[in-house]
């Protein structure tokens, strides 16, 4: 090696140990030990990461990460958080929330232990039982998994998870979440009564879900079906049906490269929403109807290009727009 890059060489290696120096000074003054500020520094900075991935940054070995994590677990660890999502606008924050203190305990207490399934699952938990929402289990999946995911229900504590590979930088739209300034916080009944009554209908057939229900047999017997639950119950029946086979060609056009067949599917998504799971204007609101407005206008402005639907569990907050 020549003499100018030895030169450089060494350089570098003062500024590294001055630069620890600066770290292992702040540490001190702040009462944490130098290894638990680069636990906490790689957390602020890549997100999610395992004991490992630290490890393997720092060149730390195991033993040390081990000694950090259960000194951390003796004294209690502060955390402090901040986001851009604005509350209440149907972007999945609360299970956001749930997944990000999950994946938090998971990994400095449980030493990464919990699948993204099972963390997704204990979110769930979480919503429904302590904060009283009737939430379904998709939004502290998709949260856990990260990505574009697919995601089949048929056994909810199993739930089959399938990241499907898009490249979207590359697709020639960009999407767009549009706030209708409704906020949904206080829509808990209006969410409740969706499942509530697919089950209704599910029921007349003996199933306690509609995923066992026959769609053929479903439509023959439609008139008892209606008798029995009511008509909106038997709209949105048929979206679930609908979305369902959607959802499947929706998965298998991006697979197959075809943005414009999962744009036709976002079409027909939305449309299926307002009209047949009717989740876009809450039961007797007439004076605000944000999402409508909102939905409509986003179609007249596109006029025929791109896609939009409503976003999330629907009735306030956001929609969803290819442009």
């Amino acid at each position: 090696m020549d003499r100018e890059s030895l030169k450089l060489l060494a350089d570098i290696n003062r500024a590294v140990i001055q630069f620890r120096g600066l770290y292992a000074a702040w540490s001190k003054e702040h009462g944490i030990s130098y290894h638990e500020l680069l636990v906490l520094y790689t957390i602020r900075d890549q997100g999610f990461c395992t004991q490992k991935q630290i490890c393997d940054s720092y060149l730390l070995p195991r033993q040390t990460m081990n000694h950090v994590i259960l000194d951390l677990r003796e004294r209690g660890l502060d955390v402090y958080m901040t986001s851009t999502v604005p509350k209440g606008s149907g972007l999945s924050s609360s299970a956001a929330y749930e997944v990000l203190m999950g994946t938090m305990l998971n990994e400095l207490f449980w030493e990464g232990r919990c699948t993204a399934v099972e963390l997704a699952q204990i979110g769930q938990y979480a919503e429904n039982v302590y904060f009283g929402k009737p939430s379904g289990l998709m939004d502290q999946t998709a949260s856990s998994v990260g990505g574009l995911v697919f995601i089949d229900f048929a056994d909810p504590q199993t739930p089959l998870v399938e990241r499907v590979e898009f490249d979207f930088a590359h697709c020639g739209y960009t999407p767009c979440i549009l706030d209708s300034g409704a906020d949904h916080a206080d829509l808990t009944d209006e969410y409740a009564a969706i499942p509530q009554e697919m089950r209704s209908v599910a029921r007349c057939f003996g199933k306690e879900v509609l995923r066992e229900v026959n769609e053929a047999e479903f439509y023959a017997q439609l008139k008892q079906v209606r008798e029995q639950t009511g008509d909106r119950a038997v709209l949105r029946a048929m979206h679930f049906f609908d979305e369902n086979r959607r959802v499947l060609e929706q998965v298998q056009a991006l697979k197959n490269g075809d943005f414009e067949g999962f744009l036709a599917g976002v079409r027909a998504s939305g449309r299926s929403s307002w009209m047949l799971l009717q989740n876009i204007i809450p039961l007797g609101s007439t004076a605000h109807q944000q999402m409508a407005l909102a939905q409509a206008l986003c179609e007249k402005l596109l006029d025929g290009r791109g896609a939009c639907r409503v976003h999330g569990g629907g009735f306030a907050g956001t929609i969803l727009a290819f442009v």
